[in-house]
């Protein structure tokens, strides 16, 4: 005989709250960061192209000038305060620190609130720029390729 309900969950289980990178805000990202200070400019998508995270909508940055091609930020999110995942693309091969830039900056935005925890993100992200590895640092699993070169930021739960 078989159990007579489903098992007991815990508290730590994760549920719907948990699927937004925690402090992370779609203004924070694209007009104060990447518009802001990098003059990147951010556009919603319209090509149809469907955020990978189920978010609602794909937004995307690109800088300005000869790099436009090369360098990429995805923000997925469903609200303001709702981001999903945000993904820093990079095309240059490895030690291009274009590259290392890019994600070191991206993992320190996303960790923002926490000195210690962007410092170790930061970190963590420019010794792991040329590899295929993850790690997750607070509420924010970082996970970087080398190809395609990127890296992604989602919540840890």
């Amino acid at each position: 005989m078989g159990p007579t309900g489903p098992p007991a969950v815990t508290a730590d289980f994760p549920d719907a709250s948990q699927r937004h990178l925690r402090g992370v805000t779609v203004s924070g990202l694209a007009e104060d960061w990447l518009a802001g200070t990098r003059s990147w400019t951010c556009e919603v998508s319209d090509t149809g192209t469907e955020p990978s995270s189920g978010a609602s909508t794909l937004m995307g940055c690109t800088p300005r000038g000869k790099s436009a091609h090369d360098l990429r930020v995805n923000i997925e999110y469903d609200g303001e305060e709702r981001v999903r995942a945000v993904h820093g693309l990079c095309v240059y091969g490895p030690g291009d620190q274009a590259c290392k830039r890019l994600f070191t900056d991206l993992a320190g935005v996303l960790l923002a609130g926490d000195d210690g925890l962007r410092t170790q993100a930061v970190d963590w992200a420019g010794t792991h720029v040329d590899t295929d590895d993850s790690t997750v640092v607070g509420n924010v699993r970082l996970i970087v390729s080398l190809s395609p070169h990127y890296l992604r930021g989602t919540p840890a739960s």
